[in-house]
């Protein structure tokens, strides 16, 4: 059975921008992306466990995090669309098998609007990568 939590009213959310969000635990990263839909996914970037608005300069706009493609990390340029998966390692970076495959490479939550709510999906996360990247 899918469980939808209220998130937060989606008129305290500006969507153009980044959001930092706790809930249930999970530090998460709130986003809207070109599709036009709220994404939740961890702010912790898989690769190097590196919270990743803090690879911002001091005083930055989350929104800087925004790519047409997804989030980027600022700390070595990985960039994670709404699901979880990485889509882009800049070149001359290895690249961990787990990175690029078939399952997200961070955890993510579905979200949707419902009425004044942005709600998220309680009992469905997509697992991220190994622990030990």
């Amino acid at each position: 059975m899918k469980t939808w939590q209220n998130l937060a009213l989606t008129s305290s959310l500006d969507s153009s921008d980044v959001h930092e969000w706790t809930w249930d635990g999970q530090d998460l990263l709130l986003f809207r992306n070109i599709d036009g839909n709220w994404h939740a996914i961890s702010a912790y970037c898989p690769h190097m466990q590196n919270y990743i608005p803090n690879g911002l300069p001091p005083g930055s706009s989350l929104d800087k995090l925004l790519t047409p493609q997804g989030l980027n990390c600022p700390y070595h340029g990985w960039v994670f669309d709404g699901s979880g998966h990485c889509v882009s390692i800049p070149p001359g970076q290895p690249v961990p098998k787990w990175a690029m495959g078939e399952k997200p490479a961070t955890e993510a939550w579905a979200c949707r609007v419902e009425g004044e709510w942005l709600q998220i999906l309680a009992d469905q996360v997509t697992t991220g990568p190994p622990q030990s990247p």
